[in-house]
């Protein structure tokens, strides 16, 4: 019976080449893996720092929303007939800055 033989011709690689060769392919996916690594904790950095960022301004932006629905709730408490809907003239007291009835929270 004839095998075909043809690409043996150099002869198979020895068990110890196959290893070394298996060590090879693992060192550099070891290598691969730290560097996605490195940058999988550069990247969480960042991110970190970016969420910080945002959480501090969320955290103005409802300080200042606090304020002005105090302000809003002193000003309404401040007018006895409310505000005008019917596009009148527009009271000048609005306008005119007005010293707090309530310390500001």
């Amino acid at each position: 019976m004839l095998i075909d033989d043809d690409g043996f011709d150099l002869g198979m690689p020895t068990h110890e080449e196959m290893l070394q060769h298996q060590l090879v392919v693992m060192t550099h996916e070891n290598e691969q893996v730290w560097q996605y690594l490195a940058k999988a904790n550069r990247d969480i950095r960042k991110l970190t720092m970016i969420n910080a960022g945002l959480n501090k301004q969320v955290m103005g932006l409802q300080r200042e929303v606090r304020e002005l629905h105090a302000r809003l709730i002193m000003e309404t408490a401040w007018r006895p007939h409310g505000f005008s809907t019917w596009g009148g003239q527009p009271d000048t007291r609005i306008w005119r800055e007005v010293a707090p009835v309530y310390p500001m929270l």
